[in-house]
């Protein structure tokens, strides 16, 4: 269920987590491969504060990956939805909400019938 609530514009976790280190590590080969400092403790150095960097875009990557969930979408625009007047009074209305209930499952009973 979780999975299909991702939706369209967001990756799985373990995806994105996967390529996250697929790309690290390639960087920092070609970076420990093409680069000469003179010195291995400062070669070490900055291969270490490279890899905080680009762990920290990650973690901002994440955020917004995880903002793009349907799940999530849905949450907010419930919540905008909340502020608006027709849409409280449709769902704090019991026979409104039986004329949408209704409507609905004729909907998918034609849909079903129909083999659309």
């Amino acid at each position: 269920m979780e999975v299909s609530l991702e939706g369209p514009f967001s990756i799985h976790e373990l995806k994105l987590e996967n390529e996250h280190e697929t790309v690290k590590n390639q960087l920092l080969l070609q970076f420990s491969s093409t680069n000469d400092f003179g010195s291995k403790v400062l070669k070490e150095s900055t291969e270490t504060s490279l890899a905080k960097i680009m762990n920290e875009k990650s973690g901002v990557f994440k955020e917004l990956n995880a903002e793009k969930t349907l799940k999530k979408r849905v949450t907010r625009t419930v919540k905008h939805l909340g502020d608006n007047e027709t849409y409280r009074d449709i769902w704090t209305n019991p026979k409104k909400q039986k004329i949408i209930a209704s409507s609905a499952i004729t909907i998918i009973i034609v849909k079903t019938y129909l083999g659309l």
